[in-house]
């Protein structure tokens, strides 16, 4: 598999082509409604495996549905699960439609001590799991979904949400700190992080922009789940996703990390950084 390290090469050459090559890959308009903020969705960086849209397509493909609206107390949807990996759960509202993303961790990985007496981990069964909407929940189960936004669950009930902005310029007044840009991934923004803080206070949630909105998402967290969903950076690599400044120096000696990248973007590969301000500088 080509690391990180070995691929600065093609951010270059890719950042010198972004108006050329990459244009025919550009989306189209397609008449979707100004609601509608997102029309694709993939996961895993360097995989971009594509996500079915809606819960028919999600049968066709062999995914399963493991939750029905109104059959859990803690989340909302229609959920569907591909071979029993729990790392990516697909949630449906009530029309059929992609609404969330659920990520499911067994207890017996989900050891360290960042996982422990956190609102954001809801228990279920031998899993602890985290909730992302893509629509207020409130309009997932009763056929009035909302205009579309990123909602970070953070309690035991889908009323316990945050809601993420949409744009980056609104993200001053809040605690996102700023990381860096990294190319096919985007803009990383980590949540309340300093250079000293404790791992154990981790949020497991980063956000992603491109051009100035938010195209994007994912979880990160310390432990070694083996899936082939999710990524494993090393120690080495994270200066390529945190500034120095903030990053914190307890991940360099907390063992082993798990992360994945979700993107609400059509072409993941026309998102394009700056290498030398966002990977040589740091």
């Amino acid at each position: 598999m080509v690391g990180i390290q070995q691929i600065v090469f093609i951010i270059v050459l890719a950042t010198a082509v972004d108006g050329f090559f990459f244009n025919w890959l550009k989306p189209r308009k397609s008449g979707i409604l100004p609601a509608k903020k997102w029309s694709d969705f993939h996961v895993t960086f360097k995989k971009f495996t594509d996500l079915p849209e809606t819960s028919k397509e999600a049968e066709d493909d062999g995914w399963t549905k493991t939750a029905s609206c109104g059959a859990s107390s803690y989340f909302n949807g229609n959920r569907y699960v591909l071979y029993n990996d729990k790392s990516t759960m697909v949630l449906y509202d009530y029309n059929g439609d992609i609404a969330g993303m659920q990520f499911g961790i067994a207890k017996s990985l989900a050891t360290d001590l960042s996982f422990k007496n956190k609102r954001h981990w809801n228990e279920e069964n031998d899993s602890l799991v985290i909730t992302a909407y893509f629509t207020h929940p409130s309009g997932i189960c009763n056929g009035k979904r909302t205009e579309d936004n990123l909602y970070i669950q953070v309690g035991n009930s889908p009323d316990d949400v945050m809601r993420i902005p949409y744009l980056e310029s609104d993200l001053g007044s809040t605690l996102w700190v700023k990381g860096k840009c990294f190319f096919f991934m985007g803009q990383h923004y980590w949540y309340n992080i300093s250079k000293e803080m404790s791992c154990d206070d981790s949020f497991p949630v980063f956000l992603l922009y491109h051009k100035g909105k938010l195209t994007g998402f994912g979880w990160a967290m310390i432990a070694d789940l083996k899936t082939r969903r999710v990524e494993h950076p090393t120690p080495s690599e994270l200066g390529y996703f945190f500034e120095s400044k903030t990053q914190p120096k307890c991940l360099n000696t907390a063992g082993a990390l798990t992360t994945q990248h979700i993107y609400l973007k059509k072409y993941p590969l026309t998102i394009l950084c700056n290498p030398f301000k966002n990977l040589l500088s740091g």
